[in-house]
């Protein structure tokens, strides 16, 4: 090996800075799983806090899962959020539904989502400037899971988050979750 890569191996010759972020990237893997998640403080608080938003939005209640429907799978999403000098700002969480198990025609008929358009955009700023309108931008957060829903349908509990006497029922969406196919039109 050459001698000017050994203090890239060895990290000899790395500034501080550039050494604590070599370690944020290396250390700040997403897990893959909830087996691997659940095993970080941090990750479980960030799962609860998902879960807490999910109860006080009100998005599914707990009932026996009807004869004849099917269930759709959940699984969680993990992502380590940087802030801009790339150190760990949050660790985000999401339970999203399988929505690639539906099938169009009997889970879904249509997809649609309402899109706004970079000219319509354009002309409502030009517009707000001409006639002195003050602008605000508004970012809501879980936009997604404001949607109410017109079809029933059925989600099983998050793994990690059975509840105990009652893990055979399942959750009834009256929300919208990230992943199903209605997602964007609700």
């Amino acid at each position: 090996m050459p001698n000017w890569m050994r203090d890239y191996v060895s990290g000899e010759g790395l500034s501080e800075e550039e050494t604590e972020l070599n370690m944020t990237i290396v250390t700040s893997g997403n897990p893959v799983s909830y087996e691997e998640a659940v095993k970080s403080y941090k990750w479980r608080e960030a799962m609860d806090a998902e879960m807490e938003s999910i109860q006080k939005n009100e998005t599914w209640s707990l009932t026996e899962l009807p004869a004849g429907t099917k269930k759709i799978g959940v699984k969680w999403i993990y992502k380590t959020k940087l802030n801009e000098s790339g150190k760990v700002d949050k660790l985000k969480t999401r339970l999203v539904a399988k929505g690639y198990a539906q099938q169009h025609g009997v889970d879904y008929t249509e997809v649609f989502a309402p899109v706004a358009r970079m000219d319509t955009i354009r002309m409502i700023i030009a517009l707000a400037a001409k006639k002195g309108w003050l602008i605000y931008q508004l970012d809501v957060k879980s936009a997604f899971l404001h949607g109410e829903l017109s079809e029933d349908l059925f989600v099983e509990q998050p793994k990690g988050y059975e509840q105990k006497g009652n893990e055979h029922k399942v959750y009834k969406l009256h929300k919208a979750l990230y992943g199903l196919k209605q997602v964007p039109r609700v």
